[in-house]
Formats: structure tokens, C-alpha cells, sequence
């Protein structure tokens, strides 16, 4: 019987999950300050007050992460959220 290959033993679904959460975190930053801080965004006009859109900002990046880490796969990535992490465990 043959071996199977070093690369086959490896944890891809662990690694796409942690791929796909990675992506959604960076998606959902750009689109937070793309919505909030984007030239003719209509929050701009609704709040002048760059303070406030600033702390709507940081709202929703600090709920995206654990949201992210709940998801099922972010369970099944190890919820780490970091790929350098994910490949060193």
C-alpha cells in the first residue's frame, strides 16, 4: 500500500476556512470605511460629525470579529482569524 502524499495529510478545509474568514473581515472593513468615510457616501451627509462615523466604524469592525469567529467557519478554522496562526498550529 502506498503512502499518501505530505500534502494530502495537510488540513485544507481548516486552511479554506480560515481563507474565507480572513477574506470576510477584509471585506467588511473596506466596506465600513468605504460607507462611512467614502467620497458622496450619503452617511456622510446624514452624519457631518466625522467623530461619530469614526465610532460607527469601529462598531462595526469590533463586532465583525467575533461574529466571524462564531461562524461555522470560523469553528472550523479554530477560530484563530489569522492564517499565520492557522498554519502554525
Amino acid at each position: 500500500m502506498q503512502k499518501p502524499s505530505w500534502w494530502r495529510r495537510l488540513h485544507w478545509s481548516e486552511y479554506a476556512s480560515e481563507l474565507m474568514g480572513t477574506a470576510w473581515l477584509v471585506f467588511i472593513a473596506l466596506s465600513a470605511a468605504t460607507f462611512n468615510f467614502g467620497l458622496g457616501s450619503p452617511l456622510a451627509i446624514l452624519l457631518p460629525n466625522r467623530s461619530v462615523r469614526w465610532l460607527m466604524t469601529g462598531l462595526m469592525l469590533a463586532a465583525s470579529g467575533p461574529l466571524v469567529a462564531i461562524s461555522p467557519p470560523g469553528k472550523r478554522s479554530g477560530a484563530h482569524l489569522n492564517p499565520a496562526v492557522s498554519l502554525a498550529f
